[in-house]
């Protein structure tokens, strides 16, 4: 079952992986910021799910797997801060990025100090006598921050079917589909992001964890395959009309 649960977290870094390297060169070519900053989230992202492969896979030792769970959580969070971001960028609310950035790194500071002070090795997650994944070690602090990667997740999606709306009322039919399209993939990726953390916290199958990473595999196949494949729109047609 692990392999199942790994085969889509790994599919997910690919994607991941290809979008970082496409937003990588639209940037070389409009130099427009807010792709450089969605390159490099996507690329955070695929390290991130690159590493959620490792346990009970490649690491079993629980001191090794609790310190692979905070380097994912840290690389989620800068990749949402890196994210959002770009979004700021592409409206007239860009002026407050350095609050929120310096936010953002604060709270950073503060979670890493406190999983060095607080740091416990991961607990197995067992089903029929097997041990299938891991949970963190520490869940009441992991689990603020974890809550915070979920709302980002969903905010990205709000911010994306409100610029849906907004084309709606303008007659721009491709780019509202697309809003909604790539709106949905945060939208799943928050959603599995909430299975695969919070529930093994009260209930654990191995199902569940299989689940997480499809919805989380389908999150990003869905924003960065299908709505860029299926309704391809230039940077800056797109920039020109949110803002």
């Amino acid at each position: 079952m692990i392999i199942i649960f790994s085969l889509f977290s790994f599919g997910a870094a690919i994607i991941n992986l290809i979008s970082s390297i496409r937003f990588y060169f639209r940037y070389q070519k409009d130099k427009v910021e807010a792709s450089k900053n969605y390159s490099l989230a996507a690329l955070l992202v695929f390290w991130a799910f690159f590493l959620i492969t490792f346990p009970q896979l490649i690491l079993f030792e629980p001191f090794l797997i609790q310190i692979d769970f905070i380097f994912i959580d840290i690389l989620l969070l800068v990749a949402i801060l890196c994210w959002e971001i770009s979004m700021l960028e592409l409206t007239n609310l860009s002026h407050y990025k350095k609050i929120f950035s310096l936010m953002i790194f604060s709270g950073l500071l503060i979670y890493i100090f406190l999983n060095i002070f607080f740091f416990s090795p991961a607990q197995p997650l067992i089903s029929d006598g097997k041990i299938y994944y891991w949970t963190s070690g520490t869940p009441w602090l992991q689990s603020i921050i974890r809550t915070l990667l979920v709302m980002g997740a969903l905010i990205i999606a709000v911010t994306y079917f409100k610029w849906m709306r907004d084309f709606q009322e303008k007659g721009e039919k491709i780019l509202f589909w697309r809003s909604f399209v790539i709106g949905l993939g945060p939208l799943l990726v928050g959603i599995a992001g909430f299975i695969f953390w919070f529930f093994p916290l009260f209930y654990f199958t191995p199902f569940i964890l299989n689940l997480s990473a499809f919805i989380g595999f389908l999150g990003f196949l869905t924003s960065f395959v299908v709505g860029a494949a299926i309704f391809p729109s230039p940077q800056e047609k797109f920039v020109k009309k949110i803002t």
